[in-house]
């Protein structure tokens, strides 16, 4: 009794693998452009499955033996580089206009590195934990 799941070729987190749990337990981790076959016991019937890659996870997919499932990437995604580029351009902007009358608050000149670290990172990772970056589908 399996399930065959595949991970097709695409551009995005191509080099890390996913975690694929299977009623919250890991049981493989699928890179990209691969295909795995996880067992399923006739007892797990049917199974969640769900997808998990640091901040990053997929829907829950109830599957049953048979099934072949597909991972594929949200589109909203692709439209994080342009925000962290958008962030990192607006900073010194943002930065000279809003601290220039506590500028005494602000002298050393690392703080401004670490503003935009701090605005990117969490402008990367609250919308990776609040919403779905990957799908889980049934062919």
């Amino acid at each position: 009794m399996y399930i065959k799941l595949t991970r097709p070729d695409r551009f995005y987190a191509a080099l890390s693998r996913l975690k694929v749990r299977l009623d919250g337990e890991l049981v493989c981790k699928i890179k990209n452009g691969d295909s795995q076959t996880i067992e399923l016991d006739s007892h797990q019937q049917p199974a969640t499955l769900q997808i998990k890659q640091w901040f990053a996870k997929s829907n829950k997919l109830d599957v049953q033996a048979g099934d072949a499932v597909v991972i594929d990437t949200r589109k909203w995604i692709y439209f994080l580089p342009m925000a962290v580029g958008l962030i990192g351009g607006v900073s010194p902007i943002a930065y000279s206009r809003l601290f220039s009358e506590v500028s005494w608050l602000f002298e050393s000149i690392f703080i401004m590195p670490i503003l935009t670290g701090v605005l990117t990172g969490v402008m990367v990772s609250v919308p990776f934990s609040l919403f779905a970056s990957y799908q889980l589908r049934k062919v």
